[in-house]
């Protein structure tokens, strides 16, 4: 009953759902399920969209009830793609009841952070801390340099942060 393409893409691209076989003025209720890094599953129990939107069954999902408030849905591990659940449920159901109904039709999808063959190359420098992403070929690869410059004190009251266009080889 739910055909998705692609299976996997990256967070910000489209996933195309298209719910077939339904009878005519068929109501449904899509529900998202999104397994976490560690395997906890992270129920969406409703969204705040309304109208129209490709992926707003994913970037407006609530936390389940009991979990703290103000939390957010934080990859710890962005080399590995989050794993989604869709399911169909028949007729309109609360998000909260959901999890104790059996959906007409379920399929699963990743979104994930980093493209095929980009390299996670991490930079432990003095006091250096970062993260370089190295897409696939020999480069050169366009990109944003950024310089901090501290003043002579060594404190955060004197940084000055410039960019300057570059390439990364």
């Amino acid at each position: 009953m739910i055909t998705l393409w692609p299976k996997f893409s990256l967070v910000d691209k489209i996933t195309k759902i298209d719910v077939v076989r339904l009878k005519p003025v068929q109501k449904i209720t899509l529900g998202v399920r999104v397994v976490g890094d560690s395997g906890q599953i992270q129920p969406s129990v409703g969204g705040s969209y309304r109208g129209v939107s490709a992926m707003g069954l994913l970037w407006s999902m609530k936390p389940s009830p009991g979990q703290r408030k103000g939390i957010r849905m934080v990859k710890s591990d962005v080399t590995k793609p989050y794993k989604v659940v869709l399911d169909c449920f028949d007729s309109h159901t609360d998000p909260q009841e959901s999890s104790s109904l059996q959906p007409l039709s379920s399929n699963t999808f990743e979104k994930g952070y980093m493209a095929d063959g980009v390299k996670r190359i991490p930079v432990r420098e003095v006091r250096i801390r970062g993260t370089i992403f190295l897409p696939p070929g020999d480069g050169p690869f366009p990109g944003e340099k950024r310089k901090i410059h501290f003043s002579d004190e060594d404190d955060i009251t004197g940084v000055k942060v410039t960019n300057q266009d570059s390439s990364v080889q």
